[in-house]
């Protein structure tokens, strides 16, 4: 049998109940009316309360499985059993009363008259006849009472049925308005969803922002370090330029000195034209050495 069968043949021994929190329920069995939360419970009740219902749905099953197994497929189509109708449970044990009632009440009338049929046929004298008469007709009211007080406990379940109805009415509206705020809580449920999505769509680009600040940073360090490294640098340089400069001051120092030395001699050689030949030979020299001087100047100067 396929498990739309099996489910249908299920659901005539269970149905789902809500307890009237949102999107919780519980099961009940429909041969009781007792109530369980879970659906090992429920099946563990169904097998004490309705032994033969539970054959048939194990019947149903087909063989080739074990029952761990045959279980294990009912407790999965338990939860999708449909709800509980108004009214199932108690229309049922009200019938189910009624018919053991009256089925009681007839075979106890048929074995009181097959007793005072076997006793009337067995009696011999009139007065046993008429004490069994007696007999009969004392159970005949008996039992014309007893209808008569199954007549008034019929209207009191009409009157409890009346009730019965009304406050399954008032249970349906209730259920409507549960409805409606499980509607209303799923819509709830699905803007904090939303909500959710976009704070982590937020989040997310928080998270890549947060790494290109990193990249960032880590590219200002290396920027950093390479800018001290090229300060690093100009200062060597500027050490160099300003020894250079110091040997460049000395010299032009170097100069002045000859050049006063040269001044010098000129006056000299103004005073002494005798020696003027001497001096054009030492100027010479010096202009010569002077000459030399220049170009290891210019050399610096080239240099720098």
């Amino acid at each position: 049998m396929n498990s739309l069968k099996l489910a249908h043949e299920l659901g005539k021994l269970i149905a789902r109940r809500k307890t009237g929190e949102t999107g919780e329920f519980s099961y009940v069995c429909l041969r009781s009316g007792e109530e369980r939360n879970g659906r090992g419970e429920i099946l563990e009740l169904v097998k004490q309360r309705n032994r033969e219902g539970w054959e048939i749905v194990r019947n149903s099953g087909g063989g080739g499985e074990t029952d761990k197994e045959f279980e294990g497929k009912i407790r999965k189509l338990v939860a999708k059993l449909p709800w509980e109708k108004s009214g199932e449970v108690k229309n049922r044990t009200v019938k189910e009363t009624k018919i053991k009632a009256n089925a009681k009440l007839h075979e106890e009338t048929i074995i009181m008259k097959q007793e005072n049929k076997l006793e009337m046929e067995n009696d011999e004298t009139n007065d046993m006849k008429q004490e069994k008469e007696l007999k009969v007709d004392k159970v005949v009211s008996a039992f014309v009472e007893t209808m008569n007080m199954n007549e008034e406990k019929e209207l009191k379940i009409e009157k409890m049925e009346s009730e019965y109805e009304e406050t399954i009415n008032m249970k349906e509206e209730k259920e409507l308005k549960v409805e409606k705020m499980e509607s209303e809580f799923e819509e709830t449920i699905n803007m904090k969803q939303e909500k959710e999505l976009k704070i982590e769509k937020m989040e997310s680009a928080f998270v890549e922002t947060m790494n290109m600040n990193e990249e960032k940073e880590l590219k200002i360090e290396k920027m950093e370090g390479e800018y001290e490294e090229t300060i690093s640098m100009k200062e060597e340089k500027e050490l160099k330029v300003e020894k250079m400069e110091s040997e460049f001051e000395e010299t032009i120092n170097m100069k002045q000195e000859k050049e006063l030395k040269i001044e010098k001699m000129e006056s000299e050689y103004e005073e002494t034209i005798s020696m003027k030949e001497e001096k054009e030979l030492k100027v010479e020299k010096m202009e010569s050495e002077f000459e030399e001087t220049i170009n290891m100047k210019q050399e610096k100067e080239l240099k720098v």
